[in-house]
Parts: C-alpha cells; sequence; structure tokens
C-alpha cells in the first residue's frame, strides 16, 4: 500500500466522508447500502456480506470503514437535521467506503489525536417527562418534619396527557417531606395505575412519569378534589414557615435526548453497552464540540464493545 505524503495533508475537513488527499483508489471500496446512511460514519458488513453495509450498530459487530463522500449518493445534499453533516446514502444506492486512508467523520463530542476511538453502537436511552415543584427560601428537605395539620390534602397531576387525577392523601403532623412525596405517590400510583414516581430531589418535590419517550409529560396543578385541608402547595404557602412554592415548567420525555447521539458516530468517551473501542483507527485532528474531524484508517481493525 502506499503511503500518503502528510505535508501534502490539510487537517481541516470540509465534508464529512471527504478524503481529503488524493490516495489510490484501492483505499474506496464498494458494497450497496442496505439502508440509510450518512457521510462519515462507522460501516459494518449487512446481511448478505458480499453485497450490503450498514451502519455500525448492536454487540459483537467489527467495524469495517467509514462511509465516503459520493456525488452519485441519493441524499448528496440532504442535510441531517441533528448533526448538520451533508450527504446520505439512500438504501439499494452503491456506498463507497473507505477502509484504509485519511477520512473526515463526524464525532459526537470533543476529542483530540490522543484519544482513544470509539464508536457510537446503541442509541441513547429515551427519558421521561418529570416536573418539580420548587419552595423559596426554604426548599424541601427529605428528613425535615413541617408539622403539617393533620388532614386529608389535594393536588392535581397528569400523567402522559391522560387526564387530571385528583389526588387526596392523608397526612399527619409527623411527617416528613419524605413522607408526603410518599402520601402523594401512593395515591398517584392508585389513581394511574402504573409505577409514577414522587420524591424529594434536589430540595424540590420531584414528579417522575413511569412512561419514557416524546409522549412522556407531567403536569403539576392545584388541588381540586375538594378535602378538608385543600390544596396541599396553598397550605404548605399560607402555614409553613419560610416556604413559597413554585410549580417548574414540565420537561418531557424524549425519544433521543442529546438528538445527536445515533449509531455510527465516532466518539471517545465509554459508555457500557453503547460503545466499542476499535482499534486501528486514530484521531488525526482535533474538535472542540460536536462536529467534523479526521481520521486515519490503518487495518486491521479490532472492535471492543465497552
Amino acid at each position: 500500500m502506499a503511503i500518503q505524503e502528510r505535508s501534502l495533508f490539510n487537517e481541516t475537513p470540509r465534508n464529512a466522508g471527504e478524503v481529503p488527499v488524493n490516495h489510490p483508489s484501492s483505499y474506496i471500496r464498494t458494497l450497496i447500502a442496505e439502508e440509510v446512511i450518512k457521510f462519515g460514519r462507522a460501516i459494518m458488513f449487512g446481511s448478505d456480506p458480499s453485497k450490503f453495509a450498514k451502519i455500525l450498530a448492536g454487540s459483537g459487530k467489527k467495524f469495517l470503514g467509514v462511509s465516503g463522500l459520493s456525488y452519485e449518493a441519493t441524499g448528496l445534499n440532504t442535510v441531517d437535521a441533528n448533526s448538520g453533516t451533508v450527504g446520505q446514502y439512500a438504501a439499494k444506492d452503491m456506498l463507497g467506503f473507505v477502509d484504509e486512508a485519511f477520512v473526515s467523520v463526524f464525532v459526537e463530542e470533543a476529542v483530540g489525536p490522543t484519544d482513544p476511538v470509539r464508536v457510537r453502537i446503541a442509541q441513547e436511552a429515551k427519558t421521561s417527562g418529570y416536573q418539580e415543584v420548587s419552595s423559596t427560601p426554604t426548599e424541601f428537605v427529605g428528613a425535615t418534619v413541617p408539622a403539617i395539620a393533620d388532614a386529608t390534602y389535594d393536588l392535581d397531576i397528569d400523567i402522559d396527557g391522560g387526564g387530571i387525577n385528583q389526588l387526596a392523601f392523608a397526612l399527619v403532623n409527623t411527617d416528613d417531606w419524605d413522607a408526603v412525596a410518599a402520601a402523594i405517590q401512593a395515591a398517584l400510583q392508585t389513581a394511574t395505575g402504573n409505577p409514577d414516581t414522587v420524591v424529594i430531589s434536589g430540595g424540590k418535590i420531584l414528579v417522575t412519569s413511569q412512561s419514557t419517550g416524546s409522549g412522556s409529560t407531567v403536569a403539576v396543578t392545584a388541588g381540586t378534589a375538594g378535602s378538608g385541608g385543600g390544596d396541599l402547595l396553598d397550605y404548605i404557602d399560607n402555614n409553613v414557615a419560610n416556604m413559597t412554592t413554585t410549580i417548574e415548567t414540565a420537561v418531557p420525555g424524549s425519544d433521543d435526548p442529546s438528538a445527536v447521539k445515533e449509531p455510527g458516530n465516532f466518539a471517545t468517551t465509554a459508555e457500557v453497552g453503547k460503545t466499542a473501542l476499535v482499534k486501528g483507527v486514530s484521531f488525526v485532528g482535533q474538535a472542540s464540540a460536536a462536529g467534523l474531524v479526521i481520521v486515519k484508517l490503518e487495518p486491521p481493525f479490532i472492535t471492543i464493545d465497552d
């Protein structure tokens, strides 16, 4: 194999999948894309290794190379909204991939020349929707006993847009805030039939949906069940010293929390079950955040799941 002359090399990447210097065409190989494959991503053999390639994903897989930039690709000018990179192969496109050369790849985090090279092999996990209730100037502390009067109190909570649950729960004046949260949780789980949670966390009352993904939501509002103690938050505001509550802005769940971390991306941070170390690949340039960087491919490759 010919050795590339470093004096000809420009460390500034221009496009994902681009080879920044001329090199023998034997470094570029072709297969058929078995699925949509963005330029500058790690790939592996597909269902038929003699014909197909696909994004490197799943445990126990082997790194094959990097999807190269092709002016014949169906999605040549397609812009990926998450990463900002341009260009992708459609399923059944002839795929050009690089297995020995310098090539521009997409990294999902900051990397440098001395960092180990990893590839994401699993999508980042979905998250649950949640909402918090804070208090000032005194925060909610689990072991603190606020001496709430013995009574049944109310709080309304909607989980996943399923409708308002008018919760009613009995409290006694020896309950600490952990016990108050547990009482709300028990009432909520009875109402929804699901293991939604209510806990004291970070000085706040944290209500979390048991579901995950973009449909996972929580909406806390003043209690309306009409129990003797009335709305719990109103009671706290008017009867517990140095505590004024605020229902914070709800945070919905996400299908892809980062909107960037997806299989085939390059990275350096190890995440058990989600990344794999690839030997035979090294970062040449550096990136201060997610973006493009140049790597050097020197087979044979060894892929080790984190």
